[in-house]
């Protein structure tokens, strides 16, 4: 039992460590407002920054 929770943890961690170009993809040109509507991302805790150059940087906590 105990070895198929940690096998279980493992596939849950690799899929959710990767990300697949066709996702990334999907959002180019997609407003901004749309990542803060989304109904998937407004269950993250996020922390967005500002970089000196103008760049936001979003980061789940």
């Amino acid at each position: 039992m105990r070895l198929i929770a940690i096998l279980l943890f493992a596939v849950l961690l690799t899929g959710c460590a990767t990300v697949r170009q066709s996702d990334l993809d999907a959002w180019v040109g997609v407003p901004v407002i749309a990542l803060d509507t989304h109904s998937l991302l407004l269950g993250f805790p996020m922390v967005k920054t500002i970089t000196d150059s103008g760049i936001e940087i979003r980061k789940a906590l």
